[in-house]
């Protein structure tokens, strides 16, 4: 499963369906022997008042669904469709080569495990804390199965990123990316598409400046382009000089998240945009962050992007999530 659909379907679970917060419960309809099995299965759900919220949710059309936390991850990455006839939903016991864990031991098996580099995280990885798991499905927002607030699955702000208004935000301590999934660049989103353009068959420089109001020259002077008769399908163009057209590329490509974050910085860290468009003009896409922003600065200055490493490497203890950003654009250069 790649990373955009492990979002869409955690999305469509707490926009689109009745769900309910049931111990050891990974998506089964709430509906027929099911509710015994789910009354009796666990010591959580054999508590009085969890019992009456299972039976009151019982026997529903639509019917509600049953998660826990980290049965909503394995739910739908065994196969979970929302099928109300089936006994779990649609999903697969321990299918797709995923086995039945907790989510603390998920978050073990992770990839690129942190506990920083909030910022830079990727829509589809898992966002954890003790005992408790979710996914990140971008914009600071994560979705999670938790007892907590709506006592179901819902969509949440990722506090370490920031509040957001109108949703409950939740710290976490760790995240990473799932064995079990291909995470890749998302194309370029609506809110981007001013500032870059994905280059498709048939495209050539004069055919992109006409379409949207520039010239040939400022595309390739935004771009660091040496020969305009060359350009390659699926590159991503950025349509002007700016850190907002080079935040909103670095996040297309999966280099970096939070955009409206890395603009508003942009505003405020001295040489940032500088730093933000000669990354992007470099990258062509995401790769391994560095194991350190140390490493990362070398990276940048060794590609050319960096010419005062010692600007950096101080600057790296006052702005907030700049050894992230530093680590990921130097991985990716």
């Amino acid at each position: 499963m790649k990373n955009t659909e492990l979002v869409a379907k955690v999305l469509d679970v707490a926009k689109n369906h009745n769900t309910l917060y049931v111990m050891g419960c990974f998506g089964a309809p709430l509906t027929g022997g099911n509710v015994t099995r789910y009354c009796n299965n666990h010591t959580y759900n054999k508590d009085a008042t969890r019992t009456a919220m299972i039976k009151a949710a019982a026997d529903k059309t639509p019917p509600a669904f049953g998660f826990d936390c980290v049965n909503l991850i394995k739910g739908v990455l065994w196969g979970w469709t929302g099928k109300a006839s089936a006994t779990y939903g649609g999903a697969k016991y321990q299918s797709n080569g995923v086995p039945d864990i907790s989510a603390d031991q998920m978050i073990n098996v992770c990839k690129n495990v942190s506990s920083s580099a909030w910022a830079n995280m990727v829509p589809g990885e898992v966002v954890w804390t003790t005992g408790h798991i979710g996914v990140y499905i971008g914009d600071g927002l994560a979705v999670e199965c938790t007892p907590r607030w709506s006592n179901n699955v819902q969509i949440t702000a990722v506090a370490n990123i920031g509040k957001k208004a109108g949703y409950n935000a939740r710290t976490w301590k760790k995240h990473g990316k799932l064995p079990y999934v291909e995470y890749e660049a998302a194309e370029v989103p609506a809110a981007a598409a001013k500032t870059v353009y994905k280059v498709v068959a048939g495209d050539n420089l004069t055919k992109i400046a006409k379409a949207h109001g520039t010239t040939v020259q400022a595309l390739a002077k935004a771009n660091a382009i040496k020969n305009v008769n060359i350009i390659h399908v699926g590159d991503l163009l950025m349509l002007e000089a700016s850190a907002a057209a080079a935040v909103d590329k670095l996040a297309a490509l999966g280099v970096i998240n939070s955009p409206d974050f890395w603009k508003a910085q942009a505003e405020k860290v001295k040489y940032l945009p500088e730093l933000l468009m000669r990354s992007a003009q470099v990258i062509k896409k995401a790769k391994a962050r560095t194991a350190t922003p140390e490493k990362g600065v070398e990276a940048l200055v060794k590609a050319g992007v960096i010419e005062t490493p010692e600007y950096w490497l101080k600057a790296k203890d006052t702005v907030t999530n700049l050894p992230a950003l530093l680590r990921a654009l130097g991985g990716s250069v």
